[in-house]
């Protein structure tokens, strides 16, 4: 659905292995424009919190919800130390309105 968010914003994500290295790791992110990330999350891989408890566990990542949060939370201080403005997306949100989800990154990318 990534990819169907980055046509609708006409961002071409064949080569979008957005990777902000440094010396200890690097992180992937979905969908770059300039310094603008989009971070599409899925409701299962990401445990969205509108459907997950914190102590629910993810057997296919083998963490529980709350770990998964933190990762991702440093995902999100990572690109922030780079410099980049980042914007997560959940699955459940483009799924029930996508007409709203494309405005709200429209906006974001442009600000």
């Amino acid at each position: 659905a990534e990819t169907e968010l980055a046509n609708l914003l006409s961002i071409d994500i064949n080569d979008r292995q957005y990777i902000i290295p440094n010396d200890e790791s690097y992180y992937v992110y979905d969908i770059r424009k300039d310094n603008k990330l989009i971070e599409y999350n899925g409701d299962f891989w990401h445990c969205n919190p509108k459907m997950y408890a914190s102590d629910y566990y993810n057997g296919r990542l083998q963490m529980y919800a709350h770990e998964k949060w933190a990762w991702d939370q440093k995902k999100i201080e990572f690109a922030k130390r780079y410099g980049y403005d980042l914007l997560i997306i959940w699955e459940k949100d483009f799924k029930e309105d996508k007409e709203r989800v494309f405005s709200e990154c429209v906006k974001f990318l442009n600000e």
